[in-house]
């Protein structure tokens, strides 16, 4: 009885709405309101990738709290993770990823065993991020048309769970010349490939789902241009992480490069200057950059780099 009434009732109610006035919005014809963010004071990041988001987390909020920001990074990892098995994992609903939240004062708070649901549940998140697929085609629309279906899933998935969320792209670093830990040997045309494919890619994709790209790769082709190629140095790895010519080092300086462009693509503001200076330690002796790099070049590439971004 309690439904038929209801029923009469709201049907007395839209026919006085038809009458009461020409041109009154229909349900179809409303927008959906969506509610504001409530804001805290901090900008809270999701990074979901590989290893190439893996390292310079508390390098970024480091450079954050130094010019007075506040800022959470939390990232979902899984080592060499290929778009197209984020997309199987999510479908699955696997638990697969490590996941790691600056939250805490103390250092990242690490999280195993996690689905991606599970880690946008994890906050209200101002910027989410996807890794630039690492694929050996240089044609970015070759590369684009095999990841096209994850791209729609994702930042649909993400638009409609965030949709105040700004969506960003992580633009991937073109690799050093050497033998990678894998064994592949690069040279500087396949780096200079690299860079290319990766630039002409996040041209392409930003377009396409209007991203914003966090151009790392830009940054580090400025260093290595200059004659730097120490990027990769890392704490008792040997000169390049005992051959691994992929991954950005600590006392190389690619790790606070890194968190450099992220916090000026995020925020705006210059990172020439910022007073950050992270400490290495192996065992308790403290590591100092390699004499090559200075904090104030890494800065400037930075700045130069996303002054110079492909996607504006």
């Amino acid at each position: 009885m309690l439904k038929k009434i209801l029923a009469l009732t709201l049907s007395a109610l839209m026919l006085l709405g038809a009458f009461s006035g020409c041109g009154a919005a229909t349900p179809e014809e409303t927008e959906p309101t969506i509610p504001p963010k409530v804001d805290d004071g901090v900008i809270d990041i999701l990074m979901v990738g590989n290893s190439f988001c893996y390292y310079f987390v508390e390098e970024l909020v480091g450079i954050a709290d130094a010019a007075g920001v506040k800022m959470r990074v939390c990232n979902l990892y899984y080592s060499g993770c290929k778009m197209s098995q984020h997309y199987t994992w999510y479908l699955e609903e696997k638990a697969p990823y490590e996941y790691f939240d600056t939250t805490v004062e103390n250092g990242r708070v690490k999280t195993e065993g996690v689905t991606l649901e599970w880690s946008l549940n994890q906050g209200d998140w101002d910027y989410i991020s996807i890794q630039s697929p690492n694929i050996n085609s240089s044609v970015p629309e070759e590369i684009f048309a095999e990841n096209k279906l994850y791209l729609d899933t994702f930042y649909g998935l993400f638009r409609e769970k965030f949709p105040h969320a700004k969506m960003m792209w992580h633009q991937t670093w073109a690799y050093a010349v050497g033998i990678a830990g894998n064994g592949t040997v690069t040279t500087p045309e396949k780096q200079v490939a690299n860079y290319e494919r990766n630039r002409g890619l996040a041209a392409l994709v930003c377009e396409k789902y209007e991203l914003g790209n966090v151009p790392t790769g830009e940054a580090w082709k400025i260093i290595r241009d200059g004659g730097y190629d120490m990027l990769c140095a890392r704490i008792g790895k040997g000169v390049n992480h005992e051959g691994d010519y992929y991954h950005d080092g600590d006392i190389g300086g690619g790790q606070y490069l890194n968190a450099a462009v992220w916090f000026e693509t995020i925020t705006g503001q210059s990172v020439i200057g910022n007073t950050y200076r992270p400490v290495y330690k192996y065992g308790t002796t403290e590591i100092p950059l390699r004499s090559e790099i200075s904090y104030e070049l890494l800065q400037e590439a930075a700045h130069q780099a996303v002054l110079n971004n492909v996607v504006k």
